[in-house]
């Protein structure tokens, strides 16, 4: 039961700052990325398998934590603000990981 309610707690607080994140008034650092990593996995654990599987292993962090961020639904400007990306970039890489959004319905 601790173990459960450390989770929900780590979930509520990593999902807080990538929240402000989205809005600009948060930078994420290396801890928080291990975090939503973990809540992440946790919630769906196949799901860094899939990528990492689907996407390759040359997979780069910042692709990594992009399918990370798409995974939890995140608009495209949202993730623009949370990883500092141009549009351009964000759409690119939107449309290449776009089959994450039914992987995580499997």
């Amino acid at each position: 039961m601790l173990n459960q309610s450390t989770f929900e707690e780590n979930a509520r607080d990593i999902s807080r700052k990538v929240k402000l994140a989205s809005k600009g008034q948060y930078k994420m650092e290396a801890a928080d990325w291990a975090t939503l990593r973990s809540s992440i996995d946790e919630i769906f654990p196949t799901f860094g398998e899939k990528v990492l599987r689907f996407a390759g292993t040359n997979l780069s962090e910042q692709n990594l934590r992009f399918c990370y961020l798409m995974s939890m639904g995140l608009s495209n400007s949202e993730i623009e603000h949370v990883m500092d990306l141009s549009r351009a970039t964000v759409w690119r890489w939107a449309n290449k990981y776009s089959w994450i959004f039914d992987e995580m319905n499997d």
